[in-house]
């Protein structure tokens, strides 16, 4: 469980204590908070003058990606097997850092999911090109279909999450 930020009461009776002229250490002990945290606060007060806590937790990064995500599902559009790191590295050439992993949750956003290509069609027999059959009566085993998501490419609640790796993208069915 995460913890909570201090109260706006306790912060703007603190900010009145150093304006009495107390040092930040010693409204810190009249407040009975941390040494650090007092420090911490005297100098954002001086700096920002704020005294009210930042919003803790949340997604703060996305709206920077959101930004530009015309462009990625127009990358995409043109070119369909687009890998995650391409779109990183075009991302990056124009100067906005980010990582495969928020690139897929964006695309998620958008309803684009991954969908992982085959490294050749399937056996009609039913029996790896690599296997090693011990005898040349027995009958091939018996052919399974290929699942079209791994286990770990879906949600709890059913709904498909995005792969990385070398795929192609599609929308969301």
């Amino acid at each position: 469980m995460m913890g909570r930020a201090y109260s706006a009461d306790l912060r703007g009776r603190f900010v009145a204590a150093l304006d009495e002229g107390l040092t930040a250490s010693e409204a810190g002990r009249r407040m009975r908070v941390a040494e650090s945290t007092a420090i911490r606060w005297a100098a954002i007060w001086r700096r920002e003058k704020r005294a009210e806590a930042l919003p803790m937790g949340g997604d703060r990064r996305s709206d920077a990606l959101e930004a530009h995500a015309a462009t990625i599902l127009g990358w995409i559009e043109e070119t369909p097997d687009l890998f995650q790191r391409g779109i990183v590295a075009r991302l990056a050439a124009r100067g906005a850092g980010t990582s495969a992993t928020a690139v897929a949750r964006l695309l998620a956003r958008h309803g684009i999911m991954l969908r992982k290509k085959r490294s050749s069609p399937p056996s009609s027999t039913g029996t790896p090109a690599n296997s090693d059959t011990s005898s040349a009566n027995s009958s091939p085993p018996a052919s399974r279909p290929i699942p079209r998501f791994s286990p770990t490419s879906r949600r709890s609640d059913g709904s498909n999450i995005l792969l990385t790796g070398e795929y192609r993208w599609r929308a969301k069915t």
